[in-house]
């Protein structure tokens, strides 16, 4: 079911995205695009509407990436996350697990946090 709906509001969002750049207004997707082949198929999806885009790309080191979770989670369990997710174990896997670290070719600017 939740892919259904994942679907259905992908599908909303792309139109919305369409519409938004044609008048103009740069529009940011934060969906995460973990996987290359999720990468490339928006990346077309974008030339076939005439819609510039760029890839923006935050390389962090684990260590410091792990800790920035565990701070994140001490929040959520504080009751302080607002609407974000607590990252347990088990999920944390599951993401990593689809993670496809992008090349420097398919990245127009690339953060490094270090």
């Amino acid at each position: 079911m939740h892919n259904i709906f994942t679907e259905r509001v992908n599908r909303y969002l792309r139109k919305k995205a369409i519409e938004i750049s044609h008048v103009g207004v740069n529009v940011i997707l934060d969906w995460g695009f973990w996987a290359s082949k999720d990468r490339i198929e928006i990346s077309e999806f974008f030339k076939l509407n005439n819609i510039q885009y760029e890839w923006h790309y935050i390389d962090i080191e684990s260590d410091r990436w792990k800790k920035q979770i565990e701070e994140r989670n001490r929040i959520i369990e504080e009751g302080n996350g607002g609407s974000d997710l607590y990252l347990d174990e088990g999920l944390m896997n599951k993401l990593l697990s689809i993670f496809e670290e992008p090349n420097r070719e398919e990245i127009d600017v690339w953060y490094i946090n270090s």
